[in-house]
């Protein structure tokens, strides 16, 4: 095998009474499989989990229906003889493991189970498992230990109020340097009735997540979202009138970036709290501000900017350094992967994938490595 592509279809939700609400929805599907055959792109197979039909569906929803309203023409489409539709259903459903309801197929491999001793033999043999939905427990933390499980469609071609329709593209090369799966998340856009690609995934499956900076900040800190001048002095988008000292959000978005590249310099995430307040109280007294460090430094902690834990402070989350350390080096926050690791240990909003955020852009300084990231972090997490 040189190269495989294959599609991850979810959950059509047949249902012959809806045909005029899924006409546009597969309609665009069918011209973007063609499209893509056009360009080049060889399917080699079709997987499609989840629902096809509807529960409810009525009893016109038959199979000739089925088969000439959806497959015949998605595999005309993608230029793909009837044997290699694979129909995978039953992904998810109660009453325990696939093994104890006296199911097989695909189900047993659901990731949100408890992984028996015939499963985890069987793990070490299986290439990839994708699935479409965030999963925890004891089977895909197998898989992510294993490099099998990859996040694909996310959603489904059904749609809904809180998602759009969406299908991926899965491939793999075998041929290519460091051969490994990619994952292409196609979403519909419903102002222009077609399928565009997403940048919710990285190649490999994992959510990236990537906002802009003020989205990341009101939503790792629910209270800047109520104080839109705060938000804005702290992300510098435009000019405000100076508030009074020490709550000027301009004032404490220039000392932010300079401790964050005092951080840098120092090749540390912390400093003792001595240290820190010794750093603010020779700032305040450079600026020019008769102001104790403890006063100019409780706004940032009350905020949730900064954090202190055993003698010790931190930015409260890593997205927060590495965004202050960019304004620093006038560097473009949106290249870097964002980084909401909660320096407390408490859940943060927004996931880490990989390394500390800011190892891109110290690697483009010319650091190599950070000494303060924890081996295990190389692993990726999704």
């Amino acid at each position: 095998m040189k190269k495989f592509t294959a599609l991850h279809l979810a959950d059509m939700r047949l249902r012959r009474a809806d045909e005029q609400i899924h006409a546009p929805v597969l309609h665009a599907l069918f011209q973007d499989l063609a499209a893509l055959c056009d360009a080049g792109t060889q399917i080699d197979a079709i997987f499609f989990t989840g629902e096809l039909v509807a529960p409810d569906a009525c009893a016109g929803t038959t199979p000739a229906y089925v088969y000439e309203y959806l497959l015949r023409p998605l595999l005309q489409a993608a230029s793909l003889p009837g044997a290699r539709f694979y129909l995978v259903p039953g992904s998810r459903f109660p009453g325990g493991t696939a093994v104890n309801a006296g199911r097989a197929g695909f189900s047993f491999f659901s990731a949100g189970e408890y992984a028996t001793a015939e499963q985890r033999a069987l793990y070490k043999n299986i290439h990839a498992v994708f699935h479409g939905n965030n999963h925890t427990g004891d089977s895909s933390s197998l898989m992510k230990s294993l490099g099998i499980l990859f996040k694909s469609s996310p959603a489904s071609l059904y749609g809904g109020p809180a998602q759009r329709a969406a299908y991926a593209l899965l491939e793999y090369d075998a041929e290519a340097a460091g051969a490994q799966w990619t994952v292409a998340l196609r979403e519909f856009d419903e102002a222009g009735k077609a399928f565009l690609q997403s940048v919710l995934y990285t190649p490999n499956g994992h959510e990236s997540a990537e906002r802009d900076a003020e989205y990341v900040f009101s939503t790792l800190l629910p209270q800047l979202a109520r104080d839109g001048a705060c938000l804005d002095g702290l992300l510098g988008k435009h000019a405000l009138s100076r508030q009074t000292l020490p709550d000027d959000p301009q004032a404490a978005r220039e000392f932010l970036i300079e401790l964050a590249f005092v951080l840098f310099d120092a090749r540390t995430l912390f400093l003792q709290q001595d240290e820190l307040e010794r750093f603010a109280s020779d700032y305040c007294a450079v600026k020019g501000w008769d102001l104790p460090a403890e006063q100019w430094l409780a706004p940032l902690y009350a905020k949730g900017l900064l954090l202190q834990a055993d003698g010790q402070v931190v930015f409260a989350y890593d997205y927060f350094r590495t965004y202050f350390l960019a304004q620093r080096f006038e560097t473009s926050f949106g290249l870097m992967p964002y980084g909401p690791q909660r320096r407390d240990g408490m859940v943060a909003v927004l996931q880490l994938d990989g390394r500390s955020a800011a190892r891109p852009f110290l690697s483009a300084l010319g650091v190599e490595s950070e000494p303060s990231a924890p081996a295990q972090e190389v692993c990726k997490r999704s």
